[in-house]
């Protein structure tokens, strides 16, 4: 039987797996008795018999999807876990002296924010309505510093 590359036209020695000539792997189908060749020359050619195999199997194609997902965890979990231990500069101005009286939006802000006071004071931002400066204390003794935006019931801290 005289066999001869799908790429190249190069014949093919018996036995062989790849063409001597440019390297195209070599595939024998029983079923239909004909040899098959697979390499880069036979892309866009309009022989169906010169295609390249380019599925990926399944447990590759898991294990990729698998890591993808995994590195994006673990890049997002980095990033909050940065993003919550950098130092927030305070910039706007706010009041000199600290307010102790109850203020209902601050209050409504703590709790929707999940931030636990016994005790907190605050000064009102001089640039920005319904910004504060809130420190905040549970036991009396350590007083933690948020920034609150009371008309959406946004904080962001504690402040280092």
């Amino acid at each position: 039987m005289d066999l001869k590359c799908l790429g190249c036209d190069t014949p093919i020695p018996s036995g062989a797996s790849n063409c001597p000539m440019c390297g195209a792997m070599i595939r024998f189908e029983t079923e239909t008795c004909e040899m098959k060749s697979t390499n880069l020359h036979s892309v866009g050619l309009s022989k169906s018999k010169r295609s390249i195999n380019t599925e990926i199997p399944k447990k590759e194609a898991v294990r990729i999807i698998i890591g993808v997902i995994v590195g994006f965890c673990l890049f997002a979990y980095f990033q909050v876990k940065h993003e919550k231990n950098k130092e927030i500069p305070l910039t706007a101005e706010y009041e000199e002296s600290w307010q102790g009286e109850i203020n209902i939006d601050i209050s409504r802000s703590l709790v929707a924010n999940h931030i636990s006071c016994s005790e907190y004071r605050y000064k009102s931002s001089l640039e920005h309505s319904g910004e504060y400066l809130v420190e905040c204390t549970s036991d009396g003794v350590v007083w933690r510093k948020y920034i609150i935006w009371a008309p959406i019931k946004k904080a962001i801290g504690p402040l280092k």
